[in-house]
């Protein structure tokens, strides 16, 4: 059987390759002048009129490879400096709803994107997006799937509007881009957002199942980069606190100062360095709050930014995925296990540093940080990826986790191999030495197809009860995953010209457990109708046929569940309208049996969006527990959360965050004002809230926050 797949598989590459044909690659040139452009957002000067014009765009979405409905087009020039990009998008409509701060949404609203291989190879992509009023987005993208959005550039835009449509300027230094010496034919693609006629348009076509960083299906521009720089960042900070904390018993006041280092040195366009001093997140987003009422633990995603750049090389391992993800996740490596306590409070972090190597042979990455309290905790994440053919890896991870008491290992070896566009196979195998003495072992393998109509894919998993990854993540342990799933993506001629995709499928997760072999739990989602609309609402119906065996009594959402097997059905609705809108919504609706009770469910969010600068969105979740559990308990619990911002310029904005929590009688509140005052240097004026308990027995904490940092670059 092995040797039949071993077949199976190589057969598959060997028809991989020989189907790989030419194509016939769109060629743009970047016109040297001697004289700086003036970014002010209009095309005015002689040396724009001199300049190629990159027009001929065709459509992604919905009529792949069809005539676009507004024409772009596109320009460059350079100096010994920059590299300068002229664009425009006809747009007779100018029904824009875009938001104005930075690493927008670039799903929701109207925009236009840079995608740069500068190393010609499609390993390394460097993106810069902007929208109709200047709003910036940066990325780095490897092997055209993962994402580092926390990559920030330094780099300029002005845009313009007029009765014919929007003007975009863009200045990109030649010492923030980061490309292969003495190449002079990069990688070029432009990708645009009509966001109320929903249509995405490309300069160069690719498959609309791919994402745009495929660069594989990317035109050539020809550029004259210099001789690369130094290229050193340097953002010392300096921060003040005023913390005042009260319970039913006493009130204790406090004041702090502190300051820091941040440095990024990329000594070579391969290489970079990242050092930190006193680390500081006091900017960073604050945790939404969630009900479980799953078997799996919560997930919390990272969102301090100097782990979030370059995670996608250390971070590796079985993620969601799905039209609704799954609940399984087997990551060896989580940077929240770092600096932040179990209830993800923040722990010092004295120093650490980071060293990334990036090119078409391998990728390396180590990290090391020191936690800044008494005996406080080290840790040293080394990772190797080598790459095979032009786009498949295999990889090997290594964490540390220690101090004078314990000390916890954790080894990984995973492998990508891309079969074809369409498909994909994915694997990892992983241990871990714990400081016990003990050891633990965890697996999966995944199989994708993506294609225009046919969404597939595949995943097995095994997770012993000993494996213990102390600076990773692991859902559940003593279990073993099977995933099958499907769903289509086609579009019937009996659909209304309202509707984009009708895409039904199946779904399913089996959960044994793995020293036993016993069936645990089970769900088979059936998604009958899902509809996707032209305008970007969507609806949908899903039935799932639930298992559960309980080997002995849990607890979920503060509710005790007796041992027993319970076999189930719950049907939900979804409905969600266009987010571009002034009002727009979703929201799910659950009903159905819940082990031994019943548990009606739903999830509203509104969001209102008058212009450019104001967002308000409010969350509310209810569950209505009924006769449930092992007492027959019959409860409500809520969970409300309220976002909004307002945007003063692309550069000036504030920020509110208010989350209310009925299970634990918890109120959490964030007010966050941001200033750019310059390129990546910030002022920061934040304040936090925090309120838990009831009238007789309650903590609240307040603290005021004052931030400033200056980014210098060499």
């Amino acid at each position: 059987m092995r040797i039949l797949l071993c077949l199976l598989v190589a057969s598959l590459i060997h028809m991989a390759v020989l189907a790989q044909s030419e194509r016939t690659q769109k060629m743009g040139n970047s016109l040297r002048i001697d004289t700086p452009i003036r970014i002010d957002g209009w095309l005015d000067e002689e040396a724009w009129s001199a300049a190629e014009t990159l027009d001929d765009f065709v459509q992604i979405l919905p009529d792949n490879n069809g005539p676009v409905k507004y024409a772009t087009t596109v320009k460059s020039l350079s100096d010994e400096n920059h590299l300068y990009f002229g664009v425009f998008c006809a747009d007779s409509i100018q029904d824009y709803r875009v938001s104005v701060r930075r690493d927008f949404n670039d799903t929701e609203q109207d925009c236009i994107g840079l995608i740069l291989d500068a190393f010609g190879d499609g390993r390394v992509v460097m993106s810069f997006f902007t929208n109709p009023f200047g709003a910036q987005k940066d990325m780095m993208i490897y092997d055209g799937i993962d994402v580092d959005g926390q990559w920030d550039a330094y780099w300029h835009v002005k845009t313009t509007r007029t009765k014919e449509g929007w003007f975009a300027e863009f200045a990109i230094p030649w010492v923030t881009l980061r490309y292969k010496s003495g190449l002079v034919q990069w990688k070029f693609n432009v990708v645009r957002r009509s966001r109320a006629i929903n249509e995405i348009s490309a300069w160069s076509w690719y498959p609309r199942f791919v994402l745009p960083y495929r660069m594989q299906f990317a035109g050539l521009l020809e550029v004259q980069p210099p001789k690369q720089g130094i290229n050193l960042r340097v953002q010392p900070y300096a921060l003040g606190s005023f913390s005042e904390s009260s319970s039913d018993s006493a009130t204790l006041r406090s004041a702090q100062s502190n300051y820091g280092l941040d440095v990024k040195w990329a000594f070579t366009p391969k290489d970079v360095v990242d050092v930190t001093i006193r680390t500081d997140f006091a900017q960073a987003d604050v945790d939404r709050r969630v009900i479980n009422i799953n078997r799996s633990s919560v997930f919390l995603p990272e969102r301090r930014s100097f782990f979030l750049e370059n995670a996608s090389l250390f971070g590796d391992g079985l993620k969601p995925s799905g039209p609704n993800g799954h609940s399984m996740l087997i990551i060896p490596f989580f940077s929240r296990r770092i600096g932040l306590d179990a209830s993800g409070l923040a722990i010092p972090i004295s120093h650490g540093a980071r060293y990334v190597h990036r090119s078409n042979a391998f990728n390396y990455g180590a990290m090391y940080m020191q936690e800044g309290v008494e005996r406080g905790k080290q840790y040293s994440i080394n990772r190797l990826s080598v790459n095979l053919g032009d786009e498949s890896r295999l990889g090997l991870l290594h964490t540390y986790e220690g101090n004078s008491n314990t000390r916890n290992q954790t080894l990984a070896v995973d492998g990508l191999i891309r079969l074809d566009e369409k498909n994909q196979l994915k694997s990892m195998v992983s241990t871990t030495l714990n400081d016990d003495g003990s050891q633990g072992a965890a697996a999966f393998m995944q199989f994708d197809h993506t294609s225009d109509k046919l969404m597939a894919f595949w995943r097995q998993a095994f997770v012993e009860d000993t494996y213990r990854p102390s600076v990773g993540f692991v859902s559940r342990t003593d279990v073993m995953l099977t995933m099958p799933g499907f769903w289509f993506t086609i579009r019937p001629q009996w659909l209304p010209k309202s509707v984009l995709f009708f895409e039904p499928g199946v779904v399913s997760e089996f959960f044994h457990r793995a020293s036993t072999r016993a069936l645990q739990e089970y769900s088979v989602t059936y998604i009958p109708f899902w509809f996707t609309y032209v305008k970007g609402g969507y609806s949908g119906f899903v039935v799932t046929d639930n298992y559960q065996f309980l080997e002995a009594p849990i607890m979920l959402s503060g509710i005790e569940f007796p041992a027993g097997s319970f076999r189930y059905w719950r049907f939900v609705l979804l409905v969600g309208t266009d987010q571009s809108r002034i009002f727009s919504f979703n929201t799910t609706a659950e009903a159905g049996r819940f082990y031994n009770g019943q548990l009606d469910k739903i999830n509203l969010q509104l969001v209102f969006r008058p212009n450019e600068r104001l967002r308000l969105s409010n969350t509310l979740e209810v569950l209505r527990f009924c006769e449930i559990g092992a007492e027959r308990l019959s409860e409500t619990q809520k969970l409300f959360i309220s976002e909004s911002r307002f945007a003063f310029s692309p550069r000036l904005s504030i920020a509110a965050f208010l989350q209310y929590n009925s299970t634990h009688e918890e109120l959490g509140g964030n007010v966050r004002l941001s200033w750019e005052f310059q390129p990546l240097s910030f002022v920061y004026l934040i304040y936090n809230h925090g309120t838990i308990g009831t009238n007789t027995t309650w903590q609240q904490d307040n603290t005021v926050l004052l931030k400033v940092s200056f980014l210098k670059q060499f």
